[in-house]
């Protein structure tokens, strides 16, 4: 293998921003680094121990202190057993590429023809309908419970009723306040439930419109938190109810981890990375994508009887307008977002920029065909965008970092479908590598317990989670009483599971107040010291740091700090002291602090 060369960070330190999970003030705490250049093998290092990256900006949890604790949380794909209603999804989805199934999705209306709000509606539900469909939504709400967007509880669902004029039910038969409605029998079950009415009513809506076909309801929309039951078909872009819509890496949370965006390292426009020369990697049927103009708005039938085609590949993570069209339609409907928030230079900080030079096969043999870097794998049906993984292939995995779809696609639950094509992916590239490649495993990114939007992460299984403090994995299955029974509060896994008591007080509540964003020596001392040797401990002997600004940042004592800065061959003690604290690591890095 030809030598990557060093990696190049520069260290930001401690971090505090509202959180997103919990929507807590300053609450949420992580450690970050500004990656210069970060080889794709110093990455899969950091990544299992903790760390993730938003664009060329990589944090770390401050588990013991942030609000809502983040695991590492990945599955080997070999091991993987879909569960009954993953492969309800996957038959769902393959009904609809056979023509069998109609998504709900129409062209745009001719100029002349009138608007579907306009069109009569059928009668309000006779008292037979009323009924299967009460029963539909408590099947779907079930169906949202299972998913983990909302905690098990025995809820309550409200009456769908005939609306009153109002924009929240413009043209619906019937409609409910099912959001604010379960949100509010949730938090008296579990008062730290994180999901809002609106995220709520489009899961139920989503699943909804998968189980009127014993009604005379043809299809379920989500608005301002209620759920709006329709006679007439019409796009179902406002049922947008997967739970991989949530945000961070594929599944859930918020876009941008941690300080990601409030650092200011992290507002830094970069030049689009993966650096990958190569064709782009066929991974489904369907022939060879070239460039494309943006798709104009067209039907994509399903239900017409004529089988369409699927067609997945794997290109370089670099700015497309094309991806962007797409991803800001998703985060506008999806999330509510404005179109001042889903910005051009935001786009391409988040989803295009990587530190990563690309590793080819040929420079690799243990890499698989696409080589190793950051990724965007293309969903087109008919060669029209669907949806966008954001993926880095990695020696050891694929890590999937966000994912977005087609908002007219919504009851097709395409975030779920994105997973598990990824978890094949990784099967089928381990499958053609030597037989003791150590590309085995799909990464989920950060698992939230407290957080319902997170916990159907668990579901892809049997799914590991990691102790940031022993690097360690451990099945789910085994933590998950004591992520339990700690109420969203840091566990210590590797020693919970052995009956130990954390020194650090797993039970304890994290500390929210307090300016300590400048910790000094004391700070330092505790996890954060302990995350800034964990970063140092990856260096060997290319170590290059300003020594003023080392003894500023970093409170060490002023010994072998003369020379007014510049590297200095005293520091090798320094680092070599790090190392001794930290313990051994075989990752070489460069740091560049100050």
């Amino acid at each position: 293998m030809a030598d990557p060369g060093p990696s190049v960070i520069e260290v930001i330190g401690p971090q505090r921003s509202s959180c997103g999970y919990c929507s807590g003030r300053k609450t949420s705490r992580t450690f970050g680094c500004w990656a210069v250049r970060l080889t794709v093998y110093d990455y899969q290092a950091l990544i299992d121990r903790g760390w993730r990256r938003s664009g060329s900006y990589i944090y770390k949890p401050v588990m013991r202190r942030t609000c809502c604790p983040q695991y590492t949380i990945r599955l080997r794909a070999s091991d993987f057993v879909p569960s009954k209603e993953q492969r309800r999804v996957q038959r769902r989805w393959d009904a609809f590429l056979r023509g069998e199934r109609s998504a709900g999705r129409t062209d745009a209306a001719p100029p002349h023809s009138p608007s579907p709000r306009k069109q009569p509606q059928r009668p309000a539900a006779s008292a037979s309908d009323a009924a299967a469909l009460a029963d539909a939504l408590r099947h779907a709400i079930a169906a949202v419970v299972a998913a983990g967007s909302l905690p098990p509880c025995e809820y309550r669902p409200p009456a769908l009723k005939p609306p009153r004029v109002g924009k929240k039910a413009a043209g619906a038969a019937l409609c409910a306040p099912v959001g604010p409605a379960l949100v509010a029998q949730a938090r008296k079950a579990d008062p730290s439930v994180a999901a809002s009415a609106e995220s709520v009513a489009a899961a139920v809506a989503a699943e909804l419109s998968t189980r009127l076909a014993a009604t005379s309801m043809q299809r379920a929309e989500a608005a301002g938190g209620f759920v709006n039951l329709f006679t007439a078909p019409g796009p179902a872009g406002a049922a947008a109810g997967d739970a991989r819509a949530a945000g961070e890496g594929p599944h859930g949370g918020q876009a941008c981890g941690g300080a990601a965006e409030g650092a200011a390292h992290a507002q830094r426009e970069g030049e689009t990375g993966g650096g990958a020369s190569e064709r782009p990697e066929r991974s489904g049927g369907g022939v060879q994508a070239g460039k494309r103009k943006q798709a104009e708005p067209q039907r994509l039938a399903g239900a017409s009887g004529r089988e369409q085609q699927l067609e997945v590949t794997l290109v370089p993570s670099r700015f497309d307008e094309e991806e962007y069209q797409l991803y800001k339609r998703y985060q506008m409907a999806v999330h509510g977002d404005s179109e001042s928030e889903c910005g051009r230079s935001q786009y391409k900080r988040f989803l295009c920029t990587a530190p990563f030079a690309h590793v080819p096969p040929t420079a690799d043999p243990q890499a698989p065909a696409c080589g190793f870097g950051a990724f965007h794998q293309q969903y087109r049906v008919d060669g029209q965008l669907v949806a966008v993984g954001v993926v880095d292939v990695l020696p050891r995995c694929l890590s999937s970092k966000y994912f977005f779809w087609d908002p007219d696609l919504a009851s097709l639950s395409l975030g779920k479908v994105g997973a598990l094509t990824e978890i094949q992916w990784v099967r089928d590239a381990a499958a053609g590598l030597p037989r003791d490649s150590p590309l085995q495993y799909y990464y989920l990114g950060y698992y939230i317990h407290s957080c319902p939007k997170m916990k159907y992460k668990a579901d892809y299984s049997p799914s590991e989670l990691l102790d940031p403090f022993e690097y360690t994995w451990h099945r789910y299955d085994a933590v998950r009483p004591l992520l339990d029974a700690r109420a969203g509060r840091f566990v210590p896994l590797s020693d919970a599971l052995r009956g130990g008591s954390d020194a650090g007080g797993a039970g304890a509540a994290p500390q929210t107040d307090g300016d300590d964003e400048d910790p000094g020596r004391e700070g330092w001392a505790g996890e954060e010291g302990s995350i800034l040797r964990q970063v140092v401990s990856l260096a060997s002997n290319k170590v290059h740091m300003p020594l003023e600004a080392l003894a500023k940042q970093f409170q060490l004592s002023g010994e072998g700090v003369q020379g007014g800065g510049g590297v200095v061959e005293a520091l090798s003690g320094v680092v070599r002291e790090w190392q001794a604290w930290a313990g051994p690591a075989g990752v070489s890095m460069a740091l560049c602090l100050g």
